[in-house]
């Protein structure tokens, strides 16, 4: 018997691209896996497009990977849906959950690869190697780094900075992290947040802990929302703007607040520098102030310990020649889910 994992797979009107993703899982040469579908308050017929699909299953394929549905009552967004496939996860067994974006396709021996540098390293995350689904060859992400201005950007190589955390994309967590993060407030994925920057502030509450990632670099994914461009919808900017400031006023202990505060704020004020030159100043704007209006009440509901030193950040100031690209990226795919919900 091998090492059981979870997968966790969250859906919010995007049935075709959760089906071919599903369709990637059943192939996996990991036993044992089991898979759940976490149906985000979906509007369209992703509930009965899953019944089609499961109807269509081969009876063998469904035995090796069992995958189930939960449907939540409303959109729980990104924190809060992952939470409920998470907690099911772990009620069914899992010591691993491999929390996963619906508009991905993996390769087949993807979770024995993530699973074996974990066992390996020791490494309570994993983040696996992301590569654009369009164009194979070209790098998604390799984890998150933090820069020292405050702003988290994904790794596009092995020596693109200290890697902190899996993408909220794709990345692979031990079930001792999941119990102990899982007993802070807002739970494993802060549901405070609700969409952006969850990684991150996991990443920064388990090292604090003394939790450490690793990289799983041949493991394979592919991810379509590097291939969606354009700009998102002014939630989208709002909630990342805001939940960024949300992440460092928590997980900053005050003396490194102290020492980083001219890099954050110089990176705040270039942040909204760049909003008006791009036309989306009001959206950042109410982002970053509502960021810092309610940053005191984040930092007094966040009780674990805090990061107190430099050594997970980049050094670096900023990552700037990716900036523009990295947020019309990021922020293109989810704005159409924030559209509608």
């Amino acid at each position: 018997m091998g090492v059981r994992v979870h997968v966790v797979l969250l859906n919010w009107n995007g049935w075709p691209d959760t089906e071919e993703c599903l369709d990637s899982l059943v192939r996996s040469d990991h036993h044992p896996l089991a898979v759940t579908v976490v149906d985000n308050a979906s509007t369209d017929d992703s509930v009965e497009g899953f019944g089609r699909w499961a109807g269509r299953l081969d009876p063998a394929a469904a035995t090796r990977v069992p995958v189930d549905l939960i449907r939540t009552e409303e959109n729980l967004g990104f924190a809060g849906g992952n939470n409920r496939g998470i907690r099911h996860a772990l009620e069914q067994g899992a010591e691993y959950v491999l929390v996963l974006n619906n508009d991905t396709v993996v390769e087949p021996d993807t979770v024995s690869e993530l699973v074996a540098v974990s066992e390996s390293s020791g490494a309570a995350m994993v983040a696996p190697a992301i590569f654009d689904y369009a164009r194979r060859d070209r790098v998604d992400r390799f984890g998150v780094v933090l820069t020292r201005s405050g702003s988290a950007y994904d790794r596009v190589s092995e020596d693109d900075g200290p890697l902190l955390c899996p993408s909220g994309c794709a990345g692979l967590y031990r079930r001792d992290l999941i119990d102990v993060l899982d007993r802070d407030p807002g739970g494993f994925f802060d549901e405070a947040f609700f969409l952006y920057s969850e990684d991150l502030d996991v990443g920064l509450r388990a090292t604090a802990r003394g939790y450490r990632t690793a990289f799983a670099p041949r493991s394979r994914i592919y991810h379509k929302g590097s291939a969606s461009w354009g700009y998102g919808a002014p939630r989208a900017y709002y909630l990342r703007h805001r939940n960024t400031l949300w992440t460092i006023a928590k997980n900053y202990s005050a003396g490194l607040l102290v020492r980083e505060s001219a890099y954050l704020m110089a990176g705040q004020l270039l942040g909204l520098l760049g909003a008006l030159r791009r036309r989306r100043f009001r959206a950042v704007l109410k982002g970053k102030w509502h960021g810092l209006r309610d940053a005191h009440r984040m930092r007094r509901r966040a009780d674990g310990p805090r990061t107190t030193t430099r050594d997970h950040l980049d050094r670096r100031f900023a990552l700037l020649r990716r900036a523009q690209v990295e947020e019309a990226r990021t922020l293109g795919a989810e704005a159409r889910r924030l559209s509608g919900g």
